[in-house]
């Protein structure tokens, strides 16, 4: 088995969990950010008191910290979720056509070794 795919082996698996991260990380937001919206509806309706004014603050400042926590995760995620998203199929692409060009150079040259049989390479 060539060398190179345990790596995209790694490297899909590895864009298939930053993709699912991202999609959850942000589902998770726009729920956060429905119940804020619910939240300024709610003290709309409200006829305010201390007492209720102060609850409703606390309320809304405990999911402002969990939006908070969901958009700094968001914000480490990104840099990695644009590298790979839409690369990964091109790198795919890339290895497939590699790997035709060198099936065929080594069917024409006769070539039946492989990797592993070649002694004395640490890899």
């Amino acid at each position: 088995m060539p060398i190179v795919d345990s790596y995209l082996a790694r490297y899909r698996n590895l864009n298939s969990e930053v993709m699912s991260k991202y999609q959850k990380l942000t589902n998770a937001l726009s729920e956060v950010d429905r119940e804020v919206s619910a939240i300024y509806h709610e003290i709309e309706k409200l006829d305010l008191t201390e007492t209720c004014g102060h609850a409703a603050a606390v309320m809304l400042q405990q999911v402002l910290h969990r939006r908070r926590v969901i958009k700094g995760e968001l914000a480490q995620l990104l840099p990695l979720f644009r590298a790979l998203n839409g690369q990964c199929s091109k790198v795919i692409q890339k290895h497939r056509e590699q790997a035709a060009k060198n099936d065929e150079i080594r069917r024409s040259l006769n070539v039946t070794l492989t990797i592993e049989d070649i002694g004395g390479i640490r890899l």
